[in-house]
């Protein structure tokens, strides 16, 4: 996650707006937190203008190809998820009943609200089994 992330299209620069959408965002789609194809791609099957309107967004092919921490196991059904990330994912408040909304969109967790420092150890321990550190728990 970029700077640029946390900006509402109104409050982008004029470069940054064009190189938004050179990645397929417009207006909607950037407010809304929407995809675009251009999400779905690592960055080696960016176009060499893609990977330029990325840069000016504050990415190069680490950033760019970092995974949501949800996606991490996103792919997982609740049942087919190691015995390690079942009791972590538990710790954090999921469970089967709402671990397709933390596989969509990464919500659900009854500690969503709190920031890093506010997690007690064990929480600390089980967001990182799930893929989390304190830069990427405190950007969701």
């Amino acid at each position: 996650m970029t700077s640029v992330d946390d900006k509402y299209w109104k409050d982008l620069s004029n470069d940054e707006k064009k190189a938004a959408e050179t990645l397929g965002y417009n207006e909607t789609i950037w407010d809304g937190d929407g995809d675009v194809a251009a999400d779905d791609k690592d960055w080696d099957e960016l176009s060499d203008e893609e990977q330029a309107a990325a840069e000016k967004l504050g990415y190069d092919a680490e950033e760019w190809n970092k995974d949501e921490p949800h996606e991490k196991w996103g792919e997982y059904e609740w049942d087919k998820l190691p015995s390690e990330v079942r009791e972590a994912a538990d710790t954090l408040g999921l469970d089967k009943a709402v671990w397709g909304e933390f596989q969509k969109d990464g919500t659900g967790m009854d500690v969503d609200d709190l920031d890093w420092d506010e997690l007690d150890e064990d929480q600390q321990e089980a967001a990182q089994v799930l893929g989390y550190d304190e830069d990427t728990w405190d950007d969701e």
